[in-house]
């Protein structure tokens, strides 16, 4: 039997089986439920069908609209207010940053709403930009301007509010 690998480490065959037993019970759990808590005290409780963990470290999260569930990125409520809004990007085109949390931009295959690789999402204090084949930028914003760098090379972007 081959071990599956995580980042170059070797799982046990043990470990493996465990964790599938675990997904199964937590599947079959009717009640279950999750609750997160956030750094100032407030709950969010949750039914375990309406959370997937991967998508939670992808820095998305689920909610429910007429009965059904979908994927959104998850915005913390501190930049609820860039929702909607253009900014001038690094002095060159506008773009948009849309309610749902998509990125549009006039370029890497962003030009319109909906392409998965062209989202963005906030943390508590960081504004995180998938820009297509231009990759992920994490930015830090004050109410009129945005600066940050692309993750994978350390670039430098910034943005102003049009």
């Amino acid at each position: 039997m081959q071990v599956p690998k995580i980042r170059g480490c070797a799982l046990s065959w043990w470990l493996v089986a465990a964790l599938m037993v675990c997904q199964l019970k937590l599947s079959e759990a009717s009640d279950c439920s999750a609750t997160a808590v956030a750094k100032d005290g407030s709950r969010d409780a949750r039914d375990c069908d309406e959370v997937d963990p991967h998508d939670v470290l992808r820095g998305f999260a689920t909610k429910k609209v007429k009965g059904k569930t979908e994927k959104v990125p998850a915005i913390h409520p501190n930049f609820d207010y860039i929702k909607g809004s253009r900014w001038l990007w690094n002095n060159w085109r506008e773009v948009e940053f849309t309610p749902e949390g998509n990125f549009v931009a006039p370029a890497e295959n962003c030009d319109q709403p909906g392409n998965a690789a062209c989202k963005w999402t906030a943390t508590e204090d960081s504004l995180i930009v998938h820009f297509g084949g231009a990759g992920t930028h994490t930015l830090h914003v004050d109410d009129r301007s945005m600066t940050g760098v692309r993750d994978s090379d350390g670039d430098a972007v910034s943005a102003v509010r049009v």
